[in-house]
């Protein structure tokens, strides 16, 4: 089974997290985007977890921020999952 997706996740700075993402199984795109909440913690390190929950078993992730603070590194953690990722942080415009 071939499995896919995009992410994109707020951290409001607080330990809560929403995530709007958009998963393909086996090249079929299903629900489509679908937005789940979480929770996240830093450590002093940079190091840090994170636990995305939906309608489906949870995803648990060890991320590394950069050390500029604007990049994050991820990875999936739990059994049967190979997924790492990049994350860049992107600021609202101002008005």
């Amino acid at each position: 089974m071939l499995v896919d997706g995009l992410a994109k996740t707020s951290f409001d700075g607080n330990g809560n997290l929403t995530q709007l993402d958009a998963v393909t199984v086996n090249g079929n795109v299903a629900p489509g985007w679908q937005r789940s909440p979480g929770t996240y913690s830093v450590n002093p390190d940079r190091t840090g977890t994170f636990t995305v929950s939906n309608d489906q078993p949870p995803i648990n992730a060890q991320f590394i921020v950069a050390q500029s603070g604007n990049t994050i590194h991820d990875m999936v953690i739990d059994p049967g999952f190979a997924t790492t990722a990049e994350g860049e942080r992107v600021r609202a415009p101002k008005e």
